[in-house]
């Protein structure tokens, strides 16, 4: 009877360290869950951060190409009033006073 007993304790012994175990998984798997969800979130926001970015940079080509089509349309302006100055100037080299 007395061996009875004794493993009658030994096996609420290990029942009460396993649940206690479980406990601890339980714990551990719930930081995991959270980190997880920080990931996910943290994810997210990159994925934002990333878009608008994007967004951004294709805005900066659209004003470069606006810029760069300015600048040809006046480089074109420069070259035609260069013209007509030039014109101008042999039209009045024919002036005498």
């Amino acid at each position: 009877m007395k061996s009875s007993i004794t493993e009658g304790d030994r096996g609420r012994d290990l029942a009460n360290k396993a649940g206690h175990n479980l406990d601890k998984v339980i714990a551990v798997t719930h930081q995991v869950m959270d980190m997880i969800q920080q990931v996910a979130t943290a994810s997210e926001k990159q994925s934002v951060t990333a878009e608008e970015i994007s967004r951004r940079v294709e805005k900066i080509t659209e004003i470069t190409r606006e810029t760069a089509s300015g600048s040809e349309q006046s480089a074109t302006a420069a070259r035609k009033l260069n013209q007509q100055a030039e014109v101008m100037q042999q039209l009045v080299s024919k002036f005498r006073i």
